[in-house]
């Protein structure tokens, strides 16, 4: 069923029986299409925007975020040749030149510029021969010039991990590729530290997360890889704890400071795969003499200066342990 056909009938079955109300709606509909013919003819100004690129852009710069992507232009025509170029005419972007714009120098090659009327003729021949180019806005393009720097930077995650009961992580989070080659502006890239991940929230894990995860990408700035193979270890804890002892550093010649108790007793949380491979050797537990009063200091405070980057939460007591002086010969 036609459009016309649908709309006719709709007509039909709002007006009822009475006819004229059919009349009217047909010489109303009638009278507006002539009226909308008529205007269409008749001649106005309207702008358009017009997409445009730039080629030949130097191989060893990089060139500024506000380098335009349209400019607009005002145009005169019928109002049937203005509604092809808003509804239904598809325009082709006009490609400028970079070698052919005017140059910036300051010691070295700073921008290019280009002023708008100049192209007047040559975008009045992209349009239709009934279109008069009336004006182009900017007057003036201007395009800055940055030294291009390429440097590879690491990769960094940025999220939130939560864990079930009994589970945590038992690593670094790992990347392939651990880095990524960032081409820009040398005033930008050399001052990258690293390259973000975008923002990822993983619940309620209990086995390791391997995923693909997408690089945030910065304005002007162009990265190797725009995703990266995130890897975080994850498998379940167990609870443990071993008896340190106590080393004690900074004594004076001639004298033997024994503590009381002579070990700390260290508690942390382990992969179950790594439990076997802790023993008290992987832990520090230091007394620092060095300087203290006999007379005033009644305990002396311990220390924990090592333990492996494989186990956390960890924790130790007695915090503070009592001293004997003995005096060597």
């Amino acid at each position: 069923m036609t459009t016309l056909r649908r709309i006719w009938l709709l007509i039909l079955r709002l007006s009822g029986e009475d006819r004229r109300v059919v009349v009217f709606i047909v010489f109303l509909m009638l009278s507006s299409g002539f009226w909308l013919i008529n205007a269409l003819r008749s001649e106005y100004v309207s702008t358009i925007s017009y997409p445009v690129l730039f080629i030949n852009l130097p191989s060893d710069k990089v060139v500024s975020s506000e380098v335009p992507a349209s400019i607009d232009l005002k145009i005169r025509g019928t109002g049937f040749s203005l509604l092809r170029y808003h509804w239904a005419e598809q325009l082709y972007p006009y490609a400028f030149d970079v070698t052919k714009m005017r140059r910036v120098f300051d010691g070295t090659l700073k921008g290019a510029y280009l002023v708008t009327r100049d192209y007047t003729h040559r975008l009045s021949d992209q349009l239709s021969s009934d279109i008069e180019l009336v004006e182009m806005t900017p007057d003036t393009i201007y395009i800055s010039f940055y030294d291009k720097m390429t440097r590879k930077v690491p990769v960094r995650f940025k999220g939130d991990i939560t864990f079930v009961s009994q589970y945590n992580q038992t690593g670094e989070v790992q990347f392939m590729p651990d880095s990524v080659s960032v081409t820009g502006p040398e005033y930008l890239v050399d001052t990258l530290n690293a390259v973000n991940t975008e923002y990822r929230r993983f619940e309620q894990i209990a086995d390791t997360i391997r995923q693909s995860v997408s690089l945030v990408q910065m304005p002007n700035v162009m990265l190797s890889n725009n995703n990266v193979n995130v890897m975080v270890p994850v498998e379940a804890f167990t609870e443990a704890a071993v008896d340190v002892p106590i080393v004690v550093r900074g004594v004076a010649d001639k004298m033997v400071i024994k503590t009381f108790p002579a070990e700390v007793r260290v508690s942390y949380r382990v992969g179950i795969s790594r439990f076997e491979s802790v023993s008290s050797q992987h832990f520090l537990a230091v007394v620092d003499a060095a300087g203290f009063d006999s007379g005033n200091q009644v305990r002396l405070k311990v220390k924990l200066e090592g333990a492996p980057d494989f186990v956390y939460s960890v924790d130790y007591f007695p915090l503070f342990v009592d001293y004997l002086i003995e005096r060597s010969e």
